[in-house]
């Protein structure tokens, strides 16, 4: 874990849009798995699934110790869903999708830079 002094909200921000995504994957990963998998297997997916849930519910709890002052509103930044729009949301739950979707896309320009790597090599 960083310093508390490194521990910026735009750390917080960035981290909860994370969540916030791997939670979304998650969900639809249980369910897609769910038609595959044994209920043994399914428990033990389940489980892992809520074992995240309470890490996330930590990382939280550490945000509200390092920024007292932040109003309820910033319940937002690790909980939700980042497919969630309109105009009842909080500002912070908007800047969190945006992240959300700065990361997705961080992702795929990432896998992009990798395969034309690989296709470079190939050709050469």
């Amino acid at each position: 874990m960083l310093r508390k002094d490194a521990r910026g909200m735009d750390a917080y921000l960035r981290a909860g849009a994370e969540a916030r995504l791997c939670k979304d994957l998650l969900t639809m990963m249980e369910l897609d798995l769910g038609a595959v998998l044994s209920v043994p297997d399914q428990n033990i997916l389940h489980r892992a699934i809520r074992r995240i849930d309470q890490v996330i519910s930590r990382a939280e709890d550490n945000m509200f110790r390092d920024y007292p002052e932040l109003p309820r509103s910033y319940i937002d930044v690790f909980y939700g869903s980042v497919k969630e729009e309109g105009e009842s949301f909080s500002k912070v739950n908007e800047e969190v999708i945006t992240a959300a979707r700065g990361i997705v896309s961080e992702l795929f320009s990432g896998a992009d830079a990798e395969s034309n790597k690989e296709k470079e090599l190939v050709e050469a």
